[in-house]
């Protein structure tokens, strides 16, 4: 998946709302954002921002948390950094927190 494609996906998956779907290209509406509301702003950058991300972490159940987090935990050993702190879940990319946290509501596609 594209940065582009990962950043819509997330986004969909987190209650934004693609305004084109609507008859409005180009939009897109915030959670929270009044119905009728037009703002012209961008997804997120899930895979460039880890305050993206951590916004994005806070709408998983308790159940999608154990799984991301073992997805992160799989990532980050499949990597041999040298100090022992980066082998823990909390060392993870945004781009690694995106995967994972596709892979654990079934979006992500190869």
């Amino acid at each position: 998946m594209t940065p582009k494609e990962i950043n819509i996906a997330i986004a969909t998956a987190c209650g934004w709302t693609d305004c084109k779907l609507i008859g409005e290209p180009g939009c897109w509406r915030a959670v929270g954002d009044e119905p009728g509301s037009r703002h012209h702003i961008p997804v997120p950058d899930y895979c460039g921002d880890l305050n993206a991300c951590a916004e994005m972490e806070a709408t998983l159940s308790e159940e999608e948390c154990q799984k991301y987090q073992a997805l992160l935990d799989d990532s980050i050993r499949e990597e041999e950094l040298d100090y022992p702190a980066a082998c823990y879940w909390f060392h993870a990319t945004a781009p690694q927190r995106c995967e994972a946290f596709l892979r654990t509501k079934g979006l992500w596609r190869d």
